[in-house]
C-alpha cells in the first residue's frame, strides 16, 4: 500500500507525504504551525490528538486498519508530539489537513515537522 485513505473525509482522499522546517523551539500552537503550514488568517487550526487508533478500529482487521496502526506506531516512536492538524474556515467544504508531528535532526534544535497531508471533504 502506497499510502493511506483519509478516514476523516466524506470523499475518496488519501494522504501525500510531507515535511516543512520546523523550529525546534517552537511549541505546537496554532500561531506557531500557521506559517509553516501555509495557512492563511482566514483558517482556524484545530490541533488535536491523530486518533490513529480510533482510524484503524473503524477498518477492522483489512490491510489499512494495519496501515493506520502501524502508522500510529512509526510517529509515536519517532516523532515529537504526533497530531491531527485541520485548517477549517467558515463556508469551506475542502480542508486540508496534517498527521504530522516533530522530527529532531540535532542537538542545535534543528527540526522538522514531518508526516502525511490530505484534503478532506466535509458537509
Amino acid at each position: 500500500m502506497e499510502s493511506v485513505p483519509n478516514p476523516w473525509s466524506e470523499s475518496d482522499d488519501w494522504f501525500r507525504p510531507f515535511h516543512a522546517p520546523f523550529n525546534g523551539v517552537l511549541a505546537f500552537t496554532e500561531e506557531n504551525l500557521r506559517p509553516v503550514l501555509k495557512v492563511g488568517p482566514r483558517y482556524k487550526l484545530v490541533i488535536e490528538d491523530t486518533r490513529l487508533q480510533e482510524a484503524a478500529d473503524n477498518w477492522r482487521w483489512s490491510e489499512t486498519a494495519m496501515a493506520f496502526r502501524m502508522l500510529d506506531q512509526i510517529m509515536t516512536a519517532n516523532l515529537t508530539t504526533p497530531r491531527r492538524v485541520v485548517a477549517r474556515a467558515p463556508g469551506a467544504v475542502r480542508v486540508r489537513v496534517w498527521l504530522i508531528g516533530e522530527l529532531e535532526l540535532d542537538e542545535k534544535g534543528s527540526s522538522y515537522l514531518v508526516g502525511l497531508k490530505s484534503i478532506s471533504t466535509e458537509t
